[in-house]
């Protein structure tokens, strides 16, 4: 098969065709756990953090979570047609480790998505229902918002002195 010129693979036993190439799968995980990330989670827990510099919490995040992106990169040229932690750990140090890897991700995955959840609502929307209160003068919708809180303390974010 010739797309463009170029020659794309086909598994004869399935039939399957493997059109992403390593620059596909660096802006994949560019876009998921590279830089995205490292600036995605730092602000997440930045507005606990009195007096903390967001900008470096930025860069910093991106730059130390650049080397991940670029690490998959080259994984994904050196071991053509394959993709993920566990073909490339169980290739490169073999399959024994592969395997622990693969079901330390599953627990680990599993135990991520309801802490993920549980966090959500009081690091994300409670913040934004407390925005919107506080843009439409909305009393109401602020003292909503405080039921998704750890406490019933306000956010550090909307710390307001009062005289």
């Amino acid at each position: 098969m010739q797309k463009g010129g170029k020659k794309i693979f086909v598994r004869e036993s399935s039939g399957l065709i493997r059109d992403i190439g390593a620059l596909d799968a660096f802006s994949m995980n560019f876009a998921y756990l590279g830089p995205a990330a490292g600036v995605a989670y730092p602000l997440t827990f930045a507005v606990a953090l009195l007096g903390s510099n967001w900008l470096l919490a930025t860069v910093l995040g991106a730059v130390l979570m650049f080397p991940v992106a670029l690490l998959y990169y080259k994984l994904a040229g050196l071991i053509p047609r394959s993709a993920g932690d566990y073909i490339y750990i169980s290739r490169i140090i073999g399959p024994r480790v592969g395997y622990i890897q693969a079901i330390a991700n599953i627990f680990v995955f599993a135990s991520g998505v309801p802490l993920l959840a549980q966090l959500e609502l009081p690091l994300v929307l409670q913040p934004a229902l407390e925005t919107l209160g506080i843009t439409f003068h909305n009393p109401s919708l602020i003292t909503f918002a405080q039921n998704f809180s750890f406490s019933s303390e306000q956010t550090p974010i909307f710390l307001q002195q009062h005289s």
